[in-house]
């Protein structure tokens, strides 16, 4: 289970964005913060004023983080996610709200400076995203003031017979009426394209020769014009180093390593925006990290589309082995596919970005697997086990009055629920309410099946009391399971003691009469009433569903016209059959699926009744 206060204790104090999600594991709400831990923490220290965001704060049951460079590059990619992912929460930006950017189209005769919202494929140069458009004015203002270039409008130009008053405040050339050679213009818009796009050692260094030559020759104003382009150089638009140049799709690869724990972080780049992270964890058992990657590659891209690019970070990777590889594993390869190594510029920033994500996840990592190392070593010691409970699991039954009879097998392997190992159960051989002969049944298939796949638990745990352990054992000793350790965990009977320590838990233990009572808070609290109160959820939903099940073919099973595949669109849609029973004609035409004479003989049928 995600626990949040210990979750917010592994955060950094860096810039990015988080992703609150809920108990289904969906994003809901993606914000952006200068300080993560700060901002991520304050949403869970004090009740929050406004009702939608307690509303939200409610529903979040898990959040992740991704780390960037700065707080500019977190609020534009905040802006991709939102756009992606949708989430219930954002208001703000979930419609195409695009940051605004900087149009140069040197393929006409006399280019411009524009403001766009979107990059088109129809060669112009676009230069941002920039934050707001209030500094992206101030930026191309700076550019006309520093540079002569045109600014009316195509029509204006056309009809003028006469340069107009920005000729002679010498902040345009006018091409619109005077003689002016097209070479000289494009080297005007080529340093503005390089002004705007912040290359500041060329710039920089033509401009300075330029303000000597003409402070040499007594030209002073011309001088003057040089030293206030300098000045103006400094103060252009952060650039988001995650935008990087090109009309691919990109995935970025780094990793980070602690002791023989490798994490993997791939940033993923779509027209130009990083759009997601993803992460992996896994043991490398020899000192050759660079092959278990390249492994790790052909295996993980068997899976996902190819993107054009794939940059990977310095190391002695096999470039070709990777790409031979990935080409022989995809029937389609893109166009231009190619495996790097990027040593400078922004997809140098890209693979930067992708080792802080990747160092933050491995620290992460590391302390959460210190963290259960303690806590289960504390559990064993508490409750006097003879091996370590690596792998611990818990059995569960669900009915109502003897009806559904289910159960559930959760997994926790290092105190974190490995969800590919749950199990559901029907019982085979008990039809009625028996909790000791279902826990029987239970556990001895449980055994049978560890037989099978060599894969028993270190400690099993019985979500009841000690009838229901000694059921246990005994399924135990039938399969001949002589060396697992098996408890029950049950509530405590009566009122806890009036200001002690004790919780309402006890663990009952083979041939051990007193149980132990464990203490609120401790670790072995969380994990024993973690592990069992997932598996009830786990029994009660596999309950309900089988519940609704049986209500469905017992019932709608009557109506002429009506077969499975539309009795689950309707319990889908109304959720239980006593819904469908009271819902209006109109509202079972509505429905997607079903036809106005099914949901006419539906009506029908239960007013008949």
């Amino acid at each position: 289970m995600f626990q949040i206060k210990e979750e917010l204790k592994l955060l950094p104090k860096l810039p990015g964005v988080y992703f609150m999600k809920d108990e289904f594991h969906k994003i809901i709400y993606i914000g952006k913060a200068k300080n993560l831990k700060n901002r991520v923490s304050s949403y869970f220290r004090s009740k929050q004023p406004h009702p939608r965001t307690r509303s939200l704060v409610s529903k979040i049951c898990e959040f992740e983080v991704m780390v960037t460079k700065n707080e500019v590059e977190a609020l534009l990619l905040e802006s991709n996610l939102i756009k992606k992912h949708q989430p219930k929460y954002n208001i703000l930006l979930r419609d195409d709200k695009r940051y605004p950017l900087i149009r140069i189209d040197l393929n006409s005769k006399w280019p411009r400076i524009s403001k766009a919202r979107q990059r088109k494929k129809d060669g112009a140069t676009y230069i941002g995203p920039y934050i707001n458009e209030y500094q992206l004015s101030k930026i191309i203002q700076a550019a006309y003031k520093i540079f002569p270039l045109v600014r009316c409008s195509p029509h204006e130009f056309e009809s003028a017979k006469k340069p107009c008053n920005y000729y002679h405040m010498k902040m345009c050339l006018a091409p619109c009426s005077l003689d002016v050679k097209e070479e000289e213009y494009l080297e005007v818009i080529q340093d503005a394209k390089n002004f705007l796009e912040g290359k500041d050692k060329t710039l920089t260094k033509n401009i300075k020769d330029k303000m000597i030559l003409a402070s040499g020759t007594e030209n002073y104003e011309q001088a003057a014009q040089y030293r206030d382009q300098l000045r103006a150089l400094d103060k252009r638009a952060i650039k988001q180093a995650v935008v990087i140049k090109g009309e691919y799709n990109t995935d970025a690869v780094a990793f980070s390593c602690i002791e023989n724990n490798v994490t993997i972080c791939i940033l993923s780049v779509k027209n130009e925006n990083l759009i997601a992270t993803t992460k992996y964890d896994f043991v490398v058992h020899h000192d050759h990290i660079e092959e278990t990657i390249e492994q790790f590659l052909i295996q993980y891209y068997l899976h996902q589309k190819l993107p054009q690019h794939i940059f990977l970070p310095e190391g002695e990777f096999s470039i070709k082995l990777i790409e031979s590889g990935l080409k022989g594993s995809h029937e389609t390869i893109p166009t231009g596919f190619k495996v790097t190594q990027p040593l400078k510029g922004s997809k140098k920033q890209l693979i930067d970005i992708a080792q802080k994500n990747a160092q933050h996840f491995a620290t992460k990592h590391q302390k959460q697997k210190e963290k259960s190392l303690s806590q289960l070593n504390e559990l064993k010691k508490t409750l006097s086990l003879e091996t370590y409970p690596k792998r611990i699991e818990c059995i569960d039954i669900s009915h109502h009055q003897s009806d559904s009879i289910v159960a559930s097998c959760v997994c926790f392997i290092d105190t974190k629920p490995a969800k590919n190992q749950y199990r559901h159960y029907n019982l085979k051989t008990v039809v009625t309410q028996d909790d000791y002969k279902s826990i029987k049944e239970i556990v001895g298939r449980r055994l049978e099946r560890a037989k099978k796949e060599n894969d028993a638990p270190d400690l099993l745990v019985i979500d009841g009391g000690l009838g229901q352990l000694n059921a246990a054992l005994q399924a135990r000793e039938e399969a001949q399971f002589h060396t697992l350790e098996i408890v029950a965990l049950a509530k405590q009977r009566g009122a806890r003691f009036s200001g002690g320590k004790f919780s309402l838990e006890r663990i009952f233990k083979e041939n051990q009469k007193k149980p132990i009572t464990l203490v609120e808070g401790s670790s072995t609290f969380r994990i024993m009433t973690q592990i069992r109160n997932e598996a009830h959820r786990f029994a009660i939903s596999f309950h309900r569903l089988k519940k609704n099940k049986k209500f469905i073919e017992s019932e709608l099973d009557l109506i002429k016209g009506l077969g499975p595949k539309k009795k689950l669109i309707l319990i889908e849609k109304f959720g239980t059959v006593e819904a469908i029973k009271r819902a209006s004609l109109e509202a079972l035409v509505n429905t997607k699926g079903i036809q106005r004479s099914l949901a006419e003989n539906i009506f029908s049928f239960f007013r008949t009744e």
